[in-house]
């Protein structure tokens, strides 16, 4: 691995014209540089492995003021679960068959595809309810868009409660009562469900015409701090007409 790395550094310190001018400093800012590439690929797939939700992270809103990050890969694994799984399907042969018809129709294992989620609101809730507040949950995973929503499409139940659709470039699910929020599919490995400002919120940070989470450095630094083999871990901060109880970040972990 060192080898390949010094000799990739070396080619690219060589085609930049690297001896022109400092060739030990070059060299070394080269092989540093290939060095950090490697130990970051190296972390992201220690991240995929333990279901890390970074690309979820990436588009909490601004206004977020609770965020909670739950593990479900490592929730699927846990034998507990797994016994449950198998014991309701064996009480419940109908949604056995219903789970493997969705499976074998759209390629998406609920068990398996999801690899986390992160729970986000804002502390400020909306006078008219829930449905008007900023609040959502960004799923990771692996996903089918059109084949998922081609299947709900094509399920006569299904439509009477839900229209599938396409807003702002975004396959979308929209329940017939809209106090029930919607769903949408970010790209392949992102879907957002909430209520409607919550994932509208969503929408603009992934399309870069809104800020992150990531722009209020304080709360952001205990976020990105958090336990990330923990099964749920998340922050929290103090409404404004309850700071005078507690000012600072809470932070919730369970292992």
């Amino acid at each position: 691995m060192k080898k390949h790395i010094l000799g990739l550094a070396l080619l690219l310190a060589c085609a930049q014209g690297a001896y022109a001018e400092n060739p030990l400093e070059k060299l070394g800012n080269a092989v540093a540089n290939e060095a950090n590439q490697a130990v970051a690929a190296v972390e992201q797939k220690i991240n995929n492995t333990l279901g890390i939700n970074q690309e979820a992270m990436k588009v909490v809103p601004e206004s977020a003021d609770f965020v909670f990050k739950i593990n479900l890969s490592k929730i699927m694994a846990m034998p507990s679960t797994v016994k449950q799984i198998e014991e309701n399907f064996a009480k419940n042969p109908e949604q056995k068959k219903t789970f493997d018809e969705i499976k074998a129709k759209t390629g998406f294992d609920v068990y398996k595809d999801l690899n986390s989620v992160v729970v986000f609101a804002s502390s400020k809730v909306a006078q008219s309810g829930m449905q008007d507040a900023l609040a959502g949950a960004i799923f990771e995973g692996k996903f089918d868009p059109s084949k998922i929503c081609e299947v709900i499409k094509a399920d006569e139940k299904a439509t009477k409660d839900v229209e599938v659709t396409v807003v702002d470039g975004y396959n979308t699910i929209l329940p017939k009562d809209k106090k029930e929020g919607c769903g949408v599919f970010l790209n392949n490995n992102l879907l957002v469900t909430g209520s409607m400002p919550g994932a509208d919120a969503v929408k603009s940070v992934f399309a870069g015409k809104a800020k992150s989470v990531e722009s209020r450095k304080d709360f952001f630094s205990v976020i990105s701090k958090l336990d990330s083999k923990a099964t749920v871990t998340g922050a929290g901060i103090f409404p404004e007409e309850f700071k005078y109880l507690r000012d600072d970040i809470i932070i919730f972990t369970y292992i």
